[in-house]
């Protein structure tokens, strides 16, 4: 008969759980998105113990810088709260808020 491997998460890994959860509230994104780019591996000092990787860890950390940014910029905008947004998904880029051109772009990508 086979041995079963058995693993609980550690609390750092249960942490990330929920900070995924809640990026996935505010953001409006489905969480089985945030939850299916999870990678997990056993801890060192604790085998049975699950860990985010540390690949993991670096794209969450440059996904909230970007997202901070994205916030900063339309702070900046002094946008009411129901700003309508259009991005550019291939490159990433906020073309339009509310209608008017933000990028480069002469409102070449979007309406007027």
């Amino acid at each position: 008969m086979a041995t079963r491997k058995v693993f609980r998460l550690s609390d750092s890994a249960i942490a990330c759980i929920v900070r995924a959860l809640q990026q996935a509230l505010l953001t409006g994104t489905d969480s089985t998105d945030h939850f299916r780019m999870m990678r997990l591996e056993a801890m060192r000092e604790e085998p049975d113990a699950l860990v985010m990787t540390e690949e993991y860890l670096a794209n969450e950390e440059d996904l909230l810088d970007r997202l901070e940014e994205e916030a900063e910029a339309l702070a900046a905008l002094e946008q009411p709260n129901d700003a309508c947004i259009l991005r550019d998904i291939a490159d990433d880029e906020v073309l339009f808020v509310n209608g008017t051109p933000i990028s480069g772009d002469g409102g070449k990508h979007g309406p007027n």
